[in-house]
């Protein structure tokens, strides 16, 4: 016996009786056969094994050789699988062979054919000896038919034929290989190869030699092109217009010589002087194509598009009239423009060597495997009836392997596969309102108990936005549930079929084709005849059969909206498919689709339930969308996939990069930024800069190519259009835009240009204006969100807007077009984007045009490098020298013009003339010669500046200083002075008795006031981190603190530390004292856990465990015998706070409970939630009292009114709304805001309630009617707090606009505005006994005030903006001027019987320095 090659094997294998399994293996085993037969264990473990021991591979190989063995001896066969015995040398020098005797026809003869007429002809592959096979070779240039020759051997003979010269080259795989030199052109081609057909009878048909790309980018010369069709773009029709429409379709070349060229690529792809195979569509034409325009436009006729040449159209006719299998394999020499290049010759000839390698490779393997010979035309009808004999209708194949439909996602097969993605279930009726997506349930269980009720409706659909898991979760639904029929044979029988792999939308118009088209294409094995239309409507018969079209978007993609409607009328036909009704009940659905394809959630359920169809409700659907990946699912993914890595590194990695933790919650993504991890890791270690900006890219450029062939805009052009969109929302302060604003900005965007208006013209059809717009959303970075004003489209994730906008940001300064700057200051996150893209770049050219960008001032533009400028130097990034930049009348109103004794900021002759500069800050500037005329320096801060010869003509400068530092606070003014906090004010809280005030902040501190002295009592200073809590004790003697990982007991006369309470799991985010004080509660929002303390001796009394979302509220019972918790999992658990024991849990909310409010008499419980809803509760029984159901948003906040008897619920949804908790009814809806409501507060008697809400204003309402009282309407931001007096005779209300004010309620009549604070009022509190106000802002200032409005005290917690600068605060009221909240504002102290005085700071003077 002796080796086999593989189409010698495969005709052994194909007379045993393998089972499936070894058949599959073995057929695998043949297609990694190399030119010697062969194949080592070590790639056939990589190829087919990957993820499996060498000794689990071992024994699979055993089973299949002894199965082999077996049937060959039944047989009587001399036929084997061998292998090398010696195991010491390792799997790379081990081989795997067949053996065999080798005389085995290449044309076979099967039963089928005695069934033909004598009569019929049909030709024979034999030549003139009848019995080697031709391999005929066709060349068309000097330099193919010489590298040809020279890849065969070098040895050529003479054989002339009726005039015609061949050329007999050295055999190759058992063919004889002829050889014919052509001349150019489709008709030359077609001629010769019709003259060497009838002089031959060849097996197969090559076309050899040189070719254009089409695509610079993406392809490089010597990439070889190999067709699997030819398109003949020369056909086409002249309309009136004179325009041409092509009418020419592709038309297929040989299927099996491709799928030959893709078996070997796979194979040697890697190897040395192998080159990149391209396999598509080969565009063929009399024209020399030499103009790059001309290039676009054919390769524009089909997404599949891979190149073009001259013969393969002609040569292809010829075949196809003889039955001769032919393919043409050219290799790439140029790009059909500027021809004649100094390199023209060379590239042609390397183009050709690649060209002839792969020609001889494909010989290599031997004869065509194909049984039935190649009938002449005349002999089509013979050919029908034996394709009728080879595919009785009568026989009903049995069901096909799960496996072998389609290419199923490789993550399939390794253990990072996530094997728990959740989806939320979706309501189809178009009258609901939009859902708020719950917790959700694993995906492919909920299918899975789908399929198998007979009771669920016969129609699945599954949605999700791009890179959610749409496809994994149908092919893992498919392969669970043929699993389970094992068990189980009266489950659905699934039939998966992928609809991103068609490519013709013409399919869409029959149900058939495309059924057929997707078997015969995508499973496996390809093209087999068994997979046929009278074999889908047998399995369906014989059922039950799930139906599963997976990417319904594909196709919807190709079609306008009346074909998009009629497809999905075609795909639910096929529940009626059959003429027994019985048979057809038992047939089941599953459509996947993209939710983003759509326009409007309205549209998508339009869509799902059919325009004219009258027997589709919203039950008729079993419908459900994918949620995002939560953490622990994050981390175990990575630490699957990449192994031995420290994963807490690798999640401080991805936290560390901006927003890439939400990408990472899709599945696409995830896997995309694991593939990278490694990469940046190496670059870490080896100290190249590592770059976030460097993982957006990759993600950007795989995204698009994942959509590949779908694309009707090309993918740079939809890069492009994301940096505009981008740059246009942001100018327009949008995050989101509805769909028609997309599609009106894209057009606008290709008018503006002249080339992408000829690519795209406004004479598109209607259907094609359809394609592109469904293209926008489908295949870009947008997603559809929905709520109850409507749809709009938003970027995937405000990182991708932020990416895009810097994207377009280098592109203004790649065009030099400065313009595209005049734009508000983007987020520090998009400036460090473009940061890294130039640092990335390394292109000094573009810091050489910024530094052109510095004049003349351009409004926007000129504060956008400014800024830009700033962010850079912070990283380290490429930026401009801003010496000499025009900055006249510029508003720069508390901006931070900092640098540093080592890198000083270079302002050097810069022009402030007329600009805004109040409270501006200058720190390690210089400033030489640099012009302040008529500047506004109200304030202004300049510390160690350079500043000789500076111009400060002209210009006002009330309350600036210019500072020299110096060590300490000088003596003889301490006493005036008092140091703050450093950081932002997060609380403020005061004393039960109002003796004392709490401050605490992002400093880490919690200072103890005396609120009428001013007096700092205690600094509390031990925490590590941010303080975001403080409760007094209800007697006053103690205070706790926490922060995001412990809670501090004090005595806050001392400042010493009674208790800390320690071994928390997660941030601390809620802490509640019990109501007598002897216990105290904190909770972890995000491990779900809440510890009851003693908070005198720090025991952990009882851990409050077993729930599985986040804590989100925590509410001790009147009483304080019970404490209730509010979680995101939907419930609201009761426990018994000494015990820890769970009296009882409340379920019914279907999404994250956000607060629990005890009834005052603690009779009853209050729930509110995402879910849009209100619970009432008996807290004894966990019995649902009433459930409060009318708004159409969350439901962020209820409140209980003092006697109990009505309570107030707030909600996203722009109403407050007042009920009758006993019945459940609406007592009064409170309408009359017009953005979201963020809190209700009633009066102290109940009789009247306060709203407060986005709209800039607070109403005052009587609860009991809904008329409103009052509306207090002079903020001009977002009104952020309401607190009502002790007596209920005023309120005050804290705003973004940096005010609180007092009002009269009753009247509206504004009572005190209380002004000073430097940033939006983040917190008020009343004096208990109401004669005092005390206010908190963001940048640090606490005040307190009297109901006049005239200040008792002011607590300034400086945040210092100068780095190293001493800071001060003043405490007197005659200080007014000083009252900014910042450094550098102490300029005056008291005076003795009134008034005030200069301070003086030694190095600090009011005045502009002088020369």
């Amino acid at each position: 016996m002796q080796v086999l090659q593989d189409f010698v094997a495969r005709q052994y294998l194909a007379q045993l009786s393998l089972s499936e399994t070894q058949k599959k293996l073995a057929d695998d085993i043949v297609g990694l056969l190399d030119s010697k037969g062969r194949v080592s264990i070590a790639n056939l473990k990589k190829e087919l094994f990957p993820y499996d021991e060498l000794g689990t591979v071992n024994t699979r190989l055993r089973r299949l050789r002894k199965e082999i063995e077996q049937l060959s001896g039944e047989a009587q066969m001399s036929f084997a699988l061998r292998v090398t015995e010696a195991k010491k040398v390792g799997p790379e020098a081990r081989f795997l062979w067949f053996e065999g005797v080798n005389n085995w026809s290449p044309a076979v003869s099967t039963p089928e054919l005695d069934a033909i007429p004598t009569s019929g002809e049909y030709v024979s592959k034999a030549n003139e000896s009848g019995s080697t096979p031709i391999a005929l070779l066709l060349t068309f240039n000097k330099h193919e038919a010489h590298q040809l020759w020279a890849e065969f051997g070098g040895v050529r003979n003479e054989l002339p034929r009726e005039g015609v010269t061949y050329y007999e080259l050295d055999g190759v795989g058992g063919f004889r290989v002829i050889h014919r030199h052509s001349r150019q052109g489709p008709q030359e081609a077609q001629l010769s190869a019709t003259q060497a057909i009838d002089h031959w009878n060849p097996q197969l048909l090559i076309a050899v030699g040189i070719a254009f790309g089409v695509n610079e980018k993406k392809q490089h010369l010597r990439d070889v092109l190999v067709s699997e069709k030819v398109l003949d773009y020369e056909l086409a029709r002249v309309e009136p217009d004179g325009t041409f429409t092509y009418r020419g379709t592709p038309q297929e070349t040989s299927r099996e010589l491709a799928e030959r060229v893709a078996n070997i690529n796979l194979q040697r792809r890697g190897n040395a002087g192998w080159p990149t195979i391209r396999l598509g569509i080969m565009l063929s034409g009399a024209k020399l194509v030499d103009n790059e325009e001309y290039r676009n436009t054919i390769a524009s006729l089909h997404s599949k598009v891979i190149g073009g040449e001259m013969e393969g159209s002609g040569i292809l006719t010829a075949c196809s009239r003889d039955g001769v299998d032919m393919i043409v394999v050219k290799a790439i020499c140029d790009w059909a423009s500027h021809k004649d290049t100094p390199s023209k010759e060379e590239d042609q000839k390397k183009a050709a060597q690649s060209a002839a390698i792969v020609a001889h490779a494909i010989l290599e393997k031997g004869h065509l495997t194909g049984t039935i010979p190649t009938l002449k035309q005349e002999n089509l009808v013979l050919k029908k009836q034996l394709d009728e004999l080879k595919n009785p209708q009568h026989r009903a194949p049995r069901f096909p392997d799960v496996l072998r439909m389609g290419e199923h996602d490789e993550v399939l097969e390794e253990k990072r596969l996530i094997q728990d993605s959740r989806a939320s279930a979706l309501n189809l009726d178009p009258n609901a309102a939009p859902g708020i997506p719950a917790q959700g349930t694993p995906v492919v269980d909920a299918m899975l108990d789908w399929v198998a009720n007979p009771a669920e409706p016969q129609l699945f659909a599954l949605l999700g936005e791009y890179g959610m898991g749409k496809t994994v979760n149908c092919q893992r639904f498919t392969r669970q549930l043929a699993e389970r029929r094992k068990a189980n044979p009266t489950l659905p029988m699934p039939l998966y079929f992928n609809l991103k792999n068609v490519a013709d939308a013409r399919l869409a118009d029959n149900l058939e084709d495309l059924v057929v088209t997707c078997m015969r294409d995508d499973w496996l094995p390809k093209h087999s005849p068994h997979h046929t239309w009278q074999a889908f409507t047998s399995w369906i018969a014989t059922g039950p059969c799930v139906v599963i079209f997976d990417g319904l978007d594909e196709m919807l993609v190709k079609l306008d909206d009346s074909q998009g409607s009629l497809f999905l009328s075609r795909l639910l036909g096929t529940l009626q498919l059959l003429d027994d009704e019985d048979v057809n009940r038992r047939i089941r659905l599953v459509l996947s689709c993209r939710t983003q394809y759509f326009r409007t959630l309205l549209e998508q359920r339009s869509f799902f339930l059919g325009k004219d169809r009258q027997d589709l409700r919203a039950d008729s659907y079993r419908a459900m969308t994918l949620l995002p990946l939560g953490d622990e699912q994050i981390r175990r993914y990575l630490e699957t996939a990449l192994p031995g890595s420290d994963i807490a590194r690798i999640m401080e990695l991805v936290s560390s990069v901006h927003n890439l933790p939400e990408l990472a919650a899709r599945p696409f993504s995830l896997k995309l930024i694991a593939e990278h991890i490694p990469e940046i890791e190496r670059n870490r270690a080896s100290g190249k800069p590592v770059f976030g900006v460097t993982l957006y890219k990759a993600m950007v450029e795989r995204w698009l190519a994942r959509d590949e062939g779908k694309h009707f805009i090309d993918p740079e052009h939809k890069s492009a259009f994301m940096a505009e969109l981008a740059a246009w929302l942001w100018r327009g302060k949008k995050t989101a835009a509805p769909a028609k604003d997309v599609e009106t900005i894209f057009r606008r965007w290709i008018r503006s240009d002249e080339d992408m208006n000829d690519i795209y013209p406004s004479t598109l059809t209607k259907s094609d204006k359809d394609k592109l717009n469904e293209d926008l959303r489908t295949a870009t970075f947008l997603t559809r969100q929905d709520d109850e004003r409507g749809s709009t489209f938003r970027f995937a994730h405000t990182s991708l807007q932020e990416y895009f906008l810097a994207r377009y940001l280098l592109d203004a300064i790649q065009r030099d077009d400065r313009s595209r700057w005049a734009m508000r200051i983007p987020s520090t996150e998009t400036l460090d984007f473009l940061g890294q893209l130039l640092a990335e770049a390394q292109e000094p050219e573009l810091i050489d045009t910024l530094v052109s960008w510095k004049t003349p001032y351009l409004e926007q533009a000129s504060e956008l490098l400014l800024r830009y400028t700033f962010t850079a130097r912070k990283q380290d990034y490429p930026a401009p020298n801003l010496a000499r930049i025009d900055l006249s009348s510029a508003h720069l109103d508390d901006w931070d013009f900092l640098g540093t004794p080592d890198n000083p900021l270079n302002l050097a002759e810069a022009n402030f003339a007329t600009a805004s500069l109040r409270r501006t800050a200058f720190s390690h500037t210089n400033l030489t010669s640099a012009h302040f005329t008529n500047a506004t320096l109200n304030q202004a801060t300049f510390h160690n500046c350079t500043t000789r010869h500076t111009n400060w003509h002209d210009a006002p400068h009330p309350g600036a200083a210019w500072h020299t530092p110096v060590r300490s606070i000088p003596a003889g003014i301490k006493t005036g002075l008092y140091p703050g906090h450093t950081s932002a004010v997060t609380g403020v809280a005061w004393q039960p008795d109002g003796d004392l005030i709490a401050t605490t902040s992002w400093d880490g501190t919690c200072i103890i006031w005396n609120p009428h002295t001013t007096e700092k009592i205690t600094t509390l200073t031990g925490h590590t981190d941010w303080v975001t809590g403080v409760a007094w004790h209800p007697t006053g003697d103690l205070i706790a603190t926490t922060d995001w990982g412990e809670c501090i007991i004090w005595n806050p006369h001392t400042a010493e530390k009674i208790t800390t309470l320690t071994d928390h799991t997660n941030k601390v985010t809620e802490v509640a004292w019990h109501p007598t004080g002897d216990l105290i509660a904190t909770a972890t929002s995000w491990d779900g856990t809440c510890v009851i303390w003693n908070p005198h001796t720090a025991e952990r009394i009882t851990t409050l465990t077993g729930r599985t979302g986040w804590v989100t509220d925590i509410a001790w019972h009147p009483d304080g015998t019970r404490i209730a918790t509010a979680s995101s999992n939907g419930t609201c658990i009761i426990w018994q706070p000494d015990t820890g024991e769970r009296i009882l849990a409340l379920t019914g909310h279907t999404a994250s409970v956000n607060g629990v409010a005890w009834h005052p008499e603690g009779t009853l419980v209050a729930t509110s939630s995402n879910d849009r809803t209100c619970i009432i509760w008996n807290p004894h029984t966990a019995e649902k009292l009433t459930t409060l159901t009318g708004h159409t948003s969350a439901v962020t906040g209820a409140a209980w009114n003092p006697n109990g008897d009505l309570i107030a619920t707030t909600s996203y949804d722009d109403t407050c709304i007042i009920w009758n908790p006993h019945t459940g009814k609406k007592t009064t809806t409170l309408t009359g805001h017009t953005r979201e409501v963020t809190g209700a507060a009633w009066s102290p008697d109940g009789s009247l309630i306060a709203t407060t809400s986005d709209d800039d204003t607070c109403i005052i309402w009587n609860p009991h009617t809904g008329q409103k009282i009052t509306t207090l309407t002079s903020h001009t931001s977002f009104v952020t707090g309401i607190a009502w007096h002790p007596s209920g005779d005023l309120i005050a209300t804290t705003s973004h606009d940096r005010t609180c004010i007092i009002w009269n309620p009753h009247t509206a009549q504004k009572f005190t505005t209380l002004t000073g604070h430097t940033s939006e009022v983040t917190g008020v509190a009343w004096h208990p006994d109401g004669d005092l106000i005390a206010t908190a802002d963001a940048s640090g200032l606490i005040r307190i005030s009297h109901l006049d409005g005239t200040l008792e005290r002011a607590f300034v917690s400086v945040r210092p903006r100068i780095p190293g600068a001493e800071s001060y605060a003043s405490w007197t009221p005659q200080g007014l001027d000083v009252l900014e909240g910042e450094a550098w504002r102490v300029l005056r102290i008291p005076e003795p019987g009134g008034g005030s005085r200069r301070l003086e700071i030694p190095g600090l003077s009011y005045e502009p320095p002088t020369d």
